[in-house]
């Protein structure tokens, strides 16, 4: 999962949603060192990663790919997925897409000054760049995949990769039982997080 799935399976308070959005970035031990409920959010993230990876719904689609890409099929994919939670969002959500987006970054200014420097470079950028609305459209998503491929310094095929994705019609039909299961999981490691 990318930041907007993130980001709706955190669900709130703000800061614990904040951290989940942020969780990508911290690593080891590190949340230690932030306020509490954003450690928390950090630690949902993990937990949403590692039940994400090991679902049916990825373990499928990374059997289907070409060796050449299992490497950063997950990175591509969970753009992806974000892209599949935009076009799906009315079966997940009540809120418009463009509110909810503009609520998580309003509450990511709020917020962001509590986690460390480095955190607040990576979320100011997401907000400045409206990095969100953007996975509204392919090419959005495309010029996301352009810059992990940048920085990664070299051509390994990620729009190729991201292309394969977008005409694969199993991928794209189990994206909403698979998100229904992760909703379901997310709401569950919430409350014992939260209630910790």
């Amino acid at each position: 999962m990318n930041f907007l799935a993130h980001a709706h399976l955190a669900g709130g308070p703000k800061e614990f949603t904040v951290g989940s959005v942020v969780g990508e970035y911290v690593k080891g031990s590190a949340t230690s060192n932030l306020p509490l409920l954003f450690g928390s959010g950090v630690k949902h993230h993990r937990l949403i990663d590692v039940y994400t990876d090991q679902h049916d719904f990825v373990v499928s689609y990374k059997g289907r790919v070409d060796k050449r890409y299992r490497r950063y099929c997950g990175i591509v994919l969970d753009i992806y997925c974000d892209y599949l939670l935009i076009q799906n969002w009315g079966s997940f959500c009540d809120e418009s897409v463009d509110g909810f987006i503009a609520k998580l970054y309003r509450g990511i200014l709020e917020h962001s000054w509590r986690v460390p420097d480095k955190y607040q470079l990576i979320l100011n950028t997401l907000v400045e760049d409206d990095w969100l609305s953007s996975y509204s459209s392919i090419d959005g998503i495309c010029s996301a995949v352009q810059r992990i491929e940048k920085r990664l310094g070299r051509d390994v095929g990620l729009e190729h990769l991201l292309n394969s994705m977008h005409s694969d019609e199993e991928l794209k039909s189990s994206f909403v039982p698979f998100y229904s299961d992760l909703s379901i999981y997310a709401v569950d490691q919430k409350r014992i997080l939260i209630n910790q």
